[in-house]
């Protein structure tokens, strides 16, 4: 077999080039494949008509009679695909002389729809061995036998095969089956293979909108992947057991169905091939799901050009999903918190129940007395939320390191990380850790801080403060004013130790900038020194926020339970070793 293409493919691009030039031989052509592909003639007939055909053309006749002497392994597993297509037709419809029962006529087209689709390679070889045992009570032991032999021939080379068959056919579409050979180009992706599967196995609409939902949350990250492959097996077994072994579960925003139908109405696929594909009911229920930015799916798509639609629009929010898993979770916990300190209602957590819980979550009534499950599904939503928020904080990261510092959209995309609410966020859901700053660098932080901080006159008092803390050392408890503060200094330090060795004048020059300069610093272009305005700005006004705190910060826990009614109130541990933050829930109503 050639490296590249088969010998039948390069065959049939010679005649594809040979009947352009000769367009009364087409439709003498495409009757010869015609009978051919209808099982009324045998490969040698076959042979013989196609030599009589071409006998202007030599090159093309000796390549014919080459094939004849050297039957590759392309050219056996294709003769088996005619041959098991035969097989089929005659062991469910006869000869076409008797009469037949609907039961097989319905088992006949159902069994060639599979094959057609398994060697198309929109369906893996797996799920015919699994059809043929469903069947076995109304089919023979030798029937199952055959079809599994012809199969290890094909398999090996599928695509090989699925090649050479879709240049057999050329361009004849006349006939309804023919028209159901996708191009070979045309790739079927594991979420595109899963609707198919499912437009095979599911008939009930409840299982239709049940899937559809499963892959939905799934898309969204709410559910993992297990949960998934739990519900879908409860939906069907056959395609949970496929999703189980699915390899695409780092990209699960894959499966969503609104990234589905983008790849489904990405490739060039007919309106026809689409309907037998993946099934009108089901394709309705996909574009009836909300997209990954709220719209209906079909609106969306008819609203811009779908490959812009998938290739750029969705291609931005994708960082943003993983952010929205993580809101609805820290939402979630909230909520519960609310409800055990202040009877608030329960409202707002049924979308983490249900990406938790799958099909088994609890009614809000069942659990609204239960506070040892609900401090439970606390936890639970800390945990999914914090791996949410750490997988986004990881592709915004990927992002800025692609897009020029100096522009904009740099500024514009990394200012959700930075901001007060999503670091806020962060410590509740997965603490902050960091070691502490080595002395030169330290020293280097305050050099720039000190100037900075020396044009905000109300804040001295609280800028004093936080020094305490950070040289002395110890364990305190506060509000969020103060941790956020810490996390805007490491940052300041970061960018600070990108320019290391650095001058005390530099810094301080730096920090006198920003008063006379619009951010980025062009001084510093390309570094990120340049937007150092942003983690400043913000600390200062933290630094406001603690000025105008009643509670400050103390080190001891008992001296502000009770004194204020925020959700959280949080510890912070600094050492030699480490600077560690942590926050608790506060179910203790402020006490007037």
């Amino acid at each position: 077999m050639a490296s590249k293409e088969s010998h039948i493919s390069q065959l049939s691009q010679e005649i594809k080039a040979y009947l352009g030039n000769h367009p009364d031989k087409i439709e003498e052509y495409e009757n010869i494949l015609q009978k051919f592909s209808s099982n009324n003639e045998n490969s040698s007939i076959l042979i013989n008509k196609l030599i009589a055909l071409f006998q202007g053309n030599h090159t093309i006749v000796k390549k014919i009679t080459d094939g004849l002497k050297t039957s590759s392994p392309e050219a056996a597993a294709i003769s088996s695909y005619f041959k098991m297509e035969k097989y089929i037709q005659t062991f469910f419809l006869g000869n076409g002389k008797n009469q037949v029962s609907n039961i097989k006529v319905e088992l006949y087209r159902y069994m060639s729809t599979i094959v057609l689709l398994t060697i198309q390679e929109f369906l893996p070889s797996s799920f015919l061995n699994i059809k043929l045992k469903s069947i076995q009570n109304l089919v023979t032991t030798a029937f199952i036998q055959k079809i599994n032999e012809y199969m290890q021939q094909i398999v090996p080379i599928m695509h090989s095969v699925r090649v050479a068959l879709c240049d057999i056919y050329l361009t004849d579409r006349t006939t309804s089956r023919n028209k159901f050979f996708m191009k070979s180009s045309v790739k079927a992706s594991t979420p595109m293979k899963l609707i198919v599967m499912a437009h095979l196995q599911l008939t009930d609409q409840a299982q239709i909108s049940s899937f559809v939902k499963c892959l939905s949350l799934f898309g969204f990250g709410f559910l993992n992947d297990e949960l998934t492959s739990k519900w879908l097996t409860e939906i069907d077994p056959i395609i949970g057991d496929f999703f189980g072994f699915c390899p695409d579960f780092n990209d699960q925003y894959k499966f969503h169905p609104s990234r589905i139908y983008a790849q489904i109405t990405e490739s060039e696929l007919t309106e026809d091939q689409i309907q037998w594909l993946f099934g009108q009911q089901l394709m309705t229920a996909i574009m009836r799901m909300p997209s990954m930015h709220g719209d209906n799916i079909f609106i969306s798509a008819a609203s811009s050009e779908r490959k812009s639609f998938t290739k750029k629009h969705l291609n931005q929010i994708e960082p943003s999903i993983p952010d929205l898993k993580s809101v609805t979770f820290y939402h979630s916990m909230k909520i519960i918190i609310n409800h055990i300190r202040k009877g608030s209602p329960l409202t707002g957590i049924e979308e983490s129940l249900k990406a938790i819980y799958g099909n088994l979550a609890p009614n809000l009534d069942a659990i609204e007395k239960n506070v040892q499950f609900l401090l439970k599904f606390y936890e639970r939503c800390k945990s999914f939320g914090g791996r949410a928020k750490k997988e986004f904080h990881f592709l915004t990261k990927q992002k800025l390191e692609t897009i020029d510092i100096n522009s904009k959209e740099w500024r514009v995309i990394y200012w959700p990380i930075i901001q007060k609410s999503f670091l806020t966020r962060g410590i509740i859901l997965n603490g902050f850790h960091s070691k502490p700053l080595s002395k030169k660098l330290e020293m280097a932080v305050y050099y720039f801080v000190n100037s900075f901080v020396k044009h905000f006159k109300s804040i001295q008092e609280s800028y004093q403060l936080f020094n305490q803390i950070m040289q002395s050392g110890g364990t305190f408890y506060c509000l969020e004013s103060v941790p956020l503060a810490i996390i805007y200094f490491m940052e300041i330090s970061k960018m600070i130790q990108e320019m290391m060795p650095i001058t005390k004048k530099e810094l301080e020059s730096i920090s006198n900038l920003l008063f006379n300069e619009e951010p980025p610093l062009k001084k510093y272009s390309g570094k990120f020194i340049s937007q150092i305005d942003i983690p400043a700005l913000n600390f200062v006004q933290c630094l406001g926020k603690l000025q105008n705190c009643e509670i400050g910060i103390v080190d001891n826990l008992s001296e502000i339970i009770g004194a204020f009614d925020n959700e959280y109130y949080y510890k912070i541990d600094i050492s030699k070793e480490c600077i560690h933050i942590e926050a608790s829930y506060n179910l203790l109503c402020h006490i007037k």
